[in-house]
């Protein structure tokens, strides 16, 4: 097996979800199987709380044939910096002094960040970022992303909403892309995630819009005047954020009973799942 840098996996999730073995089944769907004919990745596992010491065991996937390294981090964040509230309810019902500066999604929020800013400083070319609740629907699926990003030019390359769901058309965030996604790396992949950020601090600290989620983030900003400028022209293609084929986001909770068989047939080029 050949390592290539071209990709690189990240697992963005959390304690609770390693303690409840949510991040075992993940990482055992992605690699039960053949992942690849001929090519091996590194392997990033992001965590809120903890220790690394906690997560020694995910390094076992190092002995995948197709893993070169597995490095795993924990952001330690603190329970102010961990919140999470779905509702203006739920955050009121903490009674807390403040809003932490990224909303009531700073858990979230402040998980993705700190995961993905400092690995725009890093050599490989792809990032694809999951959650806990993916899966790859078809075999050798790092060749046939990387194919894939070979061929396509983009920024963010992830999935809008393909559930039975019916969504609000005219909501801030509809249409935007799930952040389960491939992030091409570079400088512009940094302007984007800190332009993001600073759009949440700003809109947290101005508004009642204290809800604002990282993908929702980069969806609306690429609505402003500058993210129009840098993020959404057509002679720069390299800089877009696109609905691509290639991953299905079906992570509503009315999803929860839609078959991977269904999937394939209405979204034939599905490779990664999105689905709780």
């Amino acid at each position: 097996m050949n390592f290539t840098e071209s990709l690189a996996l990240v697992l963005i999730n959390t304690q609770k979800e390693y303690l409840s073995g949510d991040t075992h089944r993940c990482l055992e769907a992605y690699f039960s199987n053949n992942a690849s004919v001929d090519k091996k990745i590194d392997l990033y596992i992001f965590f809120n709380k903890g220790e690394e010491s906690e997560y020694l065991d995910l390094l076992e996937y190092k002995k995948h044939k197709n893993v070169n390294n597995v490095i795993i981090k924990s952001h330690r964040l603190s329970d102010f910096d961990d919140l999470y509230a779905r509702t203006p309810k739920e955050l009121k019902e903490m009674n807390l002094p403040k809003v932490p500066p990224l909303g009531g999604s700073a858990g979230p929020n402040n998980l993705f960040f700190n995961s993905m800013i400092p690995l725009t400083e890093k050599s490989y070319r792809d990032y694809l970022m999951i959650e806990p609740d993916t899966q790859p629907i078809q075999d050798n699926w790092i060749d046939k992303i990387i194919q894939f990003c070979d061929d396509e030019k983009f920024l963010v390359a992830g999935s809008m909403y393909r559930g039975k769901a019916t969504l609000y058309t005219f909501a801030h965030w509809s249409g935007h892309l799930n952040g389960v996604a491939i992030y091409r790396n570079g400088l512009m992949l940094k302007v984007l995630f800190k332009y993001a950020k600073a759009l949440i601090e700003k809109e947290t600290e101005l508004t009642d819009n204290a809800f604002l989620s990282f993908d929702v983030a980069m969806h609306q900003l690429r609505c402003t005047l500058s993210g129009q400028k840098h993020f959404n022209k057509r002679n720069l293609p390299e800089n877009h954020l696109l609905d691509c084929p290639i991953i299905s986001n079906y992570s509503l909770p009315i999803d929860a009973n839609t078959t991977i068989e269904s999937v394939k047939k209405e979204h034939p080029q599905t490779i990664i799942l999105h689905k709780k």
